[in-house]
């Protein structure tokens, strides 16, 4: 073909694209109850997760199983792609690819996890041993734990202390963003004790299992669990490269 058919080409190719995109996305509208509360009231059957607009089960909103359920569901399905281009790749390849297609997904907005029901973690924590056992299917005969530290993956659990220790120490080292900032005071005793110049924070006095998930209260209860060196770290890079190996420390105890 002449240069002048190339992008003929592309844009032909573009468009299928779209179409399928645009195809993918009315089947998937089509599937679930109207946005707008108007549809037959087949597909607006009570075991929808969705029984009117934009309202869940409050179950499932405080539990975050819905949530759980979709990450879980999309990671699994991106691994079982993984699982069949395995043997053409290396382990760098394999593990690169595993990182930035599945582990984005276990990690994006892990942070409102943190005090949720164990059985989430769970859940989450499965689909990446399936990951781990995946991407080095040489060494599935050993423990998951032994997987993880081949690949340096911190467990789902302290994936979420990590994004909440990091998400603190931004929010303190800059001041922003201002909503963040202002769920966060310095602990003060009301008289002179060592622990004034630990730069702890101040926990808030919360009783209830739900409350204990706020950023209020889990950002300080992370925060003050966290060593001295670390907590003064000069620079996010350093904090960030501490932190990890400050959990894997934890992880392999």
């Amino acid at each position: 073909p002449d240069a002048h058919s190339k992008p003929t080409v592309t844009k032909l190719g573009m468009a299928n694209i779209l179409a399928d995109l645009i195809k993918n996305v009315k089947f998937d509208l089509d599937r679930s109850p109207s946005l707008w509360g108007v549809g037959s009231q087949s597909r607006r059957s009570k075991s929808h997760p969705y029984n009117s607009f934009g309202d869940r089960r409050k179950s499932d909103v405080l539990s975050f199983k819905s949530h759980t359920s979709a990450v879980c569901k999309s990671a699994y399905f991106h691994i079982r792609a993984l699982r069949h281009i395995r043997p053409a790749l290396t382990d760098d390849m394999a593990s690169t690819l595993a990182a930035s297609i599945v582990q984005t997904r276990l990690d994006y907005a892990n942070a409102v996890l943190y005090g949720s029901p164990a059985y989430n973690i769970r859940r989450l924590q499965r689909v990446q041993n399936t990951l781990a056992r995946v991407v080095l299917p040489g060494l599935s005969h050993l423990p998951t734990s032994t997987l993880l530290h081949q690949l340096h993956w911190l467990p789902v659990e302290k994936r979420i202390q990590f994004k909440l220790a990091t998400l603190t120490y931004k929010t303190l080292s800059l001041g922003q963003p201002v909503y963040l900032r202002s769920l966060l005071h310095d602990y003060q005793p009301s008289r002179s004790l060592r622990s004034a110049s630990q730069q702890l924070l101040s926990l808030p006095d919360i009783t209830t299992e739900f409350g204990r998930r706020s950023f209020s209260y889990s950002a300080p209860h992370v925060w003050n669990k966290l060593p001295l060196d670390l907590r003064t770290s000069p620079s996010l890079n350093s904090f960030k490269n501490q932190l990890k190996t400050y959990l894997f420390t934890q992880f392999g105890n």
